[in-house]
């Protein structure tokens, strides 16, 4: 791999020790992949930093870097924690985990992390067009390649946690102009019209993909959170996260038909076999659950007008960016006087907050397909006016 004076210096250690360590790694890595160089990311995002999901060797990792006075060189942001900082005692962890939990947030804020516990870092930061980035977190990753055009792969949490120490990544997959440009043409014979459609939508063509950039004829302007519900389904099912939407992405320059090596049509039976595969129909919901990803204000504004009275209990996640911004618009009051309970720095995935077996109503496809595997949980797919509206 070609390196500049510059990156020849960090891998030399003259930079220090957690620059070289990070360097090597993402050099090793980046040669295995084939890539030819190194290229300058702007913004890092972690994922893996949930206690409950990375246990001691991720602690250790972590706190390894930090004691060898690692400090990133570009933003940083980080992914939800365990629990909410808030209200610990909520999420059913001992206080061992507590403690090691707190043990991680202050490795990485040691580091230059930006404190966010949010999957959503684009409404902390907006990339551009053409940005590079190191991105973990999958849903992340998938909406920035698709609604803002910015480069990066769907990246693990350590990697992307050394491309900050560096302010690089190795220029490979979907960096790289060729990569973005779709092999497969998907349509549907249907408008899509609500979030829980967009995530199976983005569940069956992750699936159909088959690693494959893909482009979707789409006649309509889809509303910002049935693009949120693509991006995290398509991220559950495959590995290339970039789909071109018509009249959402802007990268539909890249579609040449010459390129287009299969042609698919989704119709409402795809997504109905889809939906049987993920839910439970025989159960009767005990708890309704949205923000998977975590809740922007549009949709925080939304839940304010369609949800009424309703006989079970509603929560919500976002991050404590959007709380604050909730706060000022008088959307936490409005929905608390609606019974709805809001938590901020994780969700259900990360977490303890939903018992094994019990079932819960979301509009999220990929919330659906992790609480089923991960947590053991039972769940129902309906959309924000299903739930007491």
């Amino acid at each position: 791999m070609f390196l500049s004076k510059k990156e020849e210096r960090i891998l030399e250690g003259e930079e220090g020790e957690a620059a070289r360590l990070a360097m090597r790694t993402i050099v090793k890595v980046g040669e295995a992949l084939g890539a030819s160089r190194l290229v300058e990311i702007e913004h890092a995002h972690v994922s893996g930093v949930s206690y409950l999901n990375i246990g001691d060797p991720g602690l250790e990792f972590i706190e390894h870097l930090a004691n060898l006075d690692a400090r990133i060189r570009v933003f940083g942001t980080i992914n939800p924690l365990s629990f909410d900082l808030d209200s610990p005692h909520e999420f059913n962890i001992t206080v061992e985990e507590y403690e090691k939990q707190l043990r991680i947030i202050n490795a990485l804020k040691k580091m230059g992390f930006n404190p966010t516990f949010t999957c959503t870092p684009y409404y902390i930061r907006k990339p551009s067009l053409g940005e590079h980035l190191a991105w973990g977190e999958s849903s992340a990753v998938a909406y920035v390649n698709i609604v803002y055009g910015a480069r990066t792969n769907k990246e693990g949490g350590p990697i992307a946690l050394l491309s900050a120490i560096i302010g690089r990544i190795y220029y490979s997959g979907l960096h790289l102009t060729e990569n973005r440009i779709p092999r497969v043409y998907f349509k549907t014979t249907f408008n899509t019209s609500n979030t829980v459609e967009a995530g199976l939508l983005g569940y069956i063509i992750g699936k159909l993909s088959k690693g494959r950039t893909a482009y979707l004829e789409n006649n309509i302007q889809w509303k910002e959170s049935w693009v949120k519900a693509y991006a995290a389904a398509i991220g559950t099912t495959s590995d290339n996260p970039l789909t071109i939407i018509e009249n959402v992405s802007p990268e539909t320059n890249l579609f040449n038909k010459e390129y287009i090596e299969d042609k698919i049509t989704i119709t409402r039976e795809d997504l109905e076999e889809a939906y049987n595969e993920l839910v439970d129909n025989s159960s009767q919901e005990q708890v309704v659950f949205f923000g998977c990803p975590h809740l922007g204000l549009e949709e925080l504004r939304e839940l304010v007008l369609t949800t009424k009275g309703y006989d079970k209990p509603i929560i919500v996640s976002t991050s404590r960016y959007i709380y604050a911004k909730a706060v000022e618009e008088n959307l936490v009051k409005k929905l608390e006087e609606k019974g709805i309970k809001i938590i901020k720095d994780t969700c259900p995935i990360v977490s303890r907050l939903f018992k094994p077996n019990t079932t819960v109503k979301t509009n999220s496809t990929k919330a659906s397909f992790y609480l089923k595997r991960l947590r053991k949980v039972k769940t129902i797919l309906s959309d924000y006016g299903e739930t007491g509206g």
